[in-house]
């Protein structure tokens, strides 16, 4: 009887360890890179979405594009030089005033601009993300996930896909 007691606790033990441990494991997530990683891979996928601007049919014409990161922040002035070389100009969320079309201007401009707002970012491994963002102007607005690598100390775009559009 005492067998069938010991086997009945240890089963018990066993599976109380199995438990913990798949709940540590499940717990357990990447380290964030270092502040520059994080740079490149936000440029990365920043430059991405300019280049897939599907709210506007002439994305060369805008006249600024607006950045903000999770939690409606803007971005560091690092990010915006890194995304200096592109043909629109780029600037932070907060200088873009939201219209009652939803459509942005900031101050001293006189067309629309489009905002890109990066919602999430999801370190799978150091060299391995998933960003979730929002792209939007003149009352469009689609939610977009990215898939990027690191390879050979450069982040490429792996997969775009829309989620969702309003």
């Amino acid at each position: 009887m005492s067998t069938d007691l010991f086997s009945g606790v240890s089963r018990i033990r066993a599976i109380l360890l199995l438990v913990a441990g798949i709940v540590f494991m499940s717990s357990c997530r990447p380290a964030e890179p270092d502040p520059e990683a994080q740079l490149d891979l936000l440029a990365a996928a920043l430059r991405r979405l300019f280049e897939n601007d599907v709210v506007s049919t002439h994305p060369s014409e805008r006249a600024f594009f607006a950045i903000s990161l999770e939690g409606r922040v803007d971005p560091p002035p690092a990010l915006l030089r890194r995304l200096a070389s592109s043909s629109t100009e780029v600037v932070p969320y907060s200088e873009a005033q939201t219209h009652p079309a939803r459509k942005l201007t900031g101050e001293g401009y006189d067309a629309a601009g489009v905002y890109f707002i990066i919602e999430r970012v999801e370190w799978v491994t150091s060299s391995h993300a998933i960003v979730d963002a929002t792209v939007g102007s003149g009352g469009l607005g689609a939610l977009y996930r990215l898939e990027l690598r690191r390879t050979e100390g450069t982040w490429e775009c792996m997969t775009l896909k829309r989620i969702a559009i309003s």
